[in-house]
């Protein structure tokens, strides 16, 4: 093992010191990053701020620039658990990651843009080790704008809330769990098809969407680490897993209005979305006769038990949900201040007897943040969520549930070194994830961050699930 690391750990620094050599830039005042914010957002840009001064690749004739531009990046993230806790779990991790995109702007009014991400996992359990690729079609579509309108076909991405992280209004793109949801909310966004329509007047924004295919979030369902039922097959043996499918055809497409204004600094909007959920609820199960009920124990091993033992499938649906939401953001001196605020028609969940059932939902998220001086930035969330005509009946949640979520962070050395700190409490649950983190961007293009994430919690709870995922973590990020 201390081989192994010794060996990755000099291969890192050889990427980096080709990296530095490449990018020419050793020392002195931080430039700054466009895709940089005060969050630590590792977001792959789409959209340059118009006036900027980046230059793309391609030539310029006369002065004028080339309506082609091209751009990527090269993310690589490598961990390595803190304690070995079973024989089943990934000692190491490396998930490599490259994206290239062309945009061709030939004038104010039309915009074309083109991405390819190719991704690269290794997994590793002691000398055996695993591999997963894939490459996809990223963002790829067409703008067309004018002085009221703005047209966008293609794959996209969309956002909706004004939260950060934790909101009840973003549903409206799958996300890529295979790094687990420790990886920030807005870089495991995956873009898909659409249709979106956004007309202006004054101060108002009508914004209409049509999903013409549903396309459900990337989630190992067992056998890694983040994967929705861990290890459990290798624990406990084989077990059946049903995932329903769903064709691509418009029966299944999914649509969304919103309408946002604002009066006086404060910006505001209200919402439709009719859409399926792009993660999974669980089926219900049969109990045989005999079978002692209430179901007691509540934990997700103890359903794949369940199942395997009484030879059925653990049924995986992803249901439809309309959700109703407001969503507003202002400021009060040098606080910001935000919230989003859902009702939720339909949520499925697992009764003691092992059976479905949906009730209404209404979730909402208050945040502030604060930009302080010397690059200190302070971010706090509380999120509740009440399960109306609650069932005590029901398994895996309570009938109102608190959680907190939140971020520290702080530059120092002219701000090219970030100390910063991410964290999840359930109040309710008791779970927990802390993300200690230390970002150098000495470097114009080069960033490199190092870190843990600690999770821990009961068994029947989300991050208690995943409490033997403790890990140390490095990162490269070059935008080029």
């Amino acid at each position: 093992m201390a081989k192994r690391l010794c060996l990755c750990y000099i291969a890192a620094f050889f990427c980096v010191s080709v990296s530095l050599s490449w990018v020419g830039q050793t020392s002195g005042a931080n430039t700054e990053d466009p895709f940089e914010s005060p969050a630590l957002e590792d977001e792959f840009a789409t959209e340059l701020p118009q006036g900027t001064a980046e230059e793309p690749w391609g030539e310029e004739e006369f002065g004028k620039p080339s309506p082609f531009q091209l751009h990527g990046r090269i993310w690589n993230k490598y961990g390595h658990d803190i304690e070995d806790d079973s024989g089943f779990e990934d000692d190491d991790y490396n998930h490599a990651e490259l994206r290239l995109e062309a945009k061709y702007v030939p004038n104010q009014r039309i915009h074309a843009v083109l991405s390819v991400d190719a991704d690269y996992y290794m997994y590793g359990n002691n000398d055996d080790w695993d591999y997963d690729d894939d490459v996809r079609i990223y963002n790829a579509y067409i703008a067309l704008s004018g002085s009221k309108f703005n047209l966008k076909v293609g794959n996209q991405m969309v956002k909706w809330g004004k939260t950060d992280e934790v909101s009840p209004l973003d549903n409206i793109n799958p996300e890529d769990f295979r790094d687990g949801f420790v990886r920030r909310r807005e870089e495991r966004k995956v873009p898909i098809p659409m249709v979106n329509l956004e007309l202006y007047e004054g101060l108002y924004k009508l914004q209409t969407l049509f999903i013409p295919v549903f396309e459900e979030s990337d989630l190992d369902i067992v056998g890694r680490d983040w994967a929705l039922l861990d290890h459990f097959e290798q624990e406990i043996g084989t077990f059946r897993v049903k995932e329903e499918d769903y064709p691509k055809n418009f029966k299944n497409s999914d649509a969304g209005v919103r309408l946002s204004g604002t009066i006086t600094n404060l910006d505001y909007a209200f919402s439709y979305l009719y859409a399926r959920d792009h993660l999974p609820s669980l089926g219900s199960l049969i109990v045989p006769a005999g079978f002692p009920l209430p179901f007691t124990s509540a934990t997700f091993k103890d359903l794949a038990e369940f199942a395997r033992t009484t030879d059925q499938p653990i049924e995986l649906s992803y249901d439809r949900r309309s959700i109703t939401g407001l969503e507003f953001e202002t400021t009060w001196g040098d606080f910001g201040l935000r919230g989003d605020i859902a009702y939720i028609h339909e949520r499925t969940f697992m009764t003691d007897a092992l059976q479905s059932i949906k009730k209404p939902v209404f979730q909402y998220v208050l945040g502030a943040d604060y930009n302080g001086p010397n690059a200190f930035y302070c971010n706090l969330q509380f999120s509740q969520a009440i399960v109306y005509d609650y069932d005590d009946s029901i398994l895996l949640s309570e009938e109102i549930t608190n959680t907190l979520y939140g971020e520290i962070t702080k530059g120092i050395l002219d701000d090219n070194v970030k100390l910063g700190l991410r964290y999840y409490y359930g109040i309710t649950g008791k779970d927990y994830y802390y993300r200690p983190s230390i970002l150098l961007k000495y470097w114009q293009n080069l960033k490199l961050e190092f870190g843990a994430e600690i999770l821990g919690g009961p068994d029947d709870t989300i991050l208690g699930v995943f409490q033997d995922n403790d890990q140390v973590y490095g990162i490269l990020k070059i935008d080029f």
